[in-house]
């Protein structure tokens, strides 16, 4: 990795550049600025932040604060909405059970527990995760066969 140099003028890199925790207060991103209750306005980024993350070069824009407007207030129209949208997706599409909670993979939890991943019931799935080598280096999944009393075979 290479250090990235503080560039304010912008002659490096073309634009005014910063490692981070060394650009102006009033130059903040995106997320800052929601922090404060501001939105950028439609402003162009005024400089950028250069900085590593986990070996992999990242670039932040940066906007002015003294330039950025108030965040638009959350109206109860756009509340209405919102929970309009959320009340949609609130049901099992098997059961149609109305939830409190917005279902994983369409389902609720018990359809979703009553079902195995080729969906078909539990009870008639014989498949189960050994430890079977099919070559050198892989594993695969094999069926353990079951005895008429519904025991393993194995110990």
């Amino acid at each position: 990795m290479t250090a990235i140099i503080s560039d304010p003028a912008g002659e490096r890199y073309g634009f005014p550049t910063y490692p981070r925790g060394l650009a102006p207060r009033h130059l903040m991103t995106r997320r800052m600025l929601a922090a404060a209750g501001l939105r950028k306005n439609n402003q162009d980024p005024v400089a950028q932040l250069l900085f590593y993350n986990r070996g992999r070069l990242v670039t932040a824009y940066l906007y002015d604060s003294t330039l950025a407007a108030p965040r638009r207030p959350w109206t109860s129209a756009k509340q209405h909405a919102v929970e309009k949208a959320a009340a949609s997706r609130r049901f099992c599409g098997t059961c149609r059970a109305t939830l409190d909670y917005i279902p994983r993979y369409g389902e609720c939890n018990p359809c979703t527990d009553s079902r195995n991943t080729l969906g078909r019931p539990l009870e008639h799935a014989a498949w189960k995760t050994t430890k079977t080598l099919n070559s050198p280096g892989s594993w695969r999944v094999a069926p353990q066969r079951r005895s008429a009393e519904g025991k393993s075979p194995m110990p």
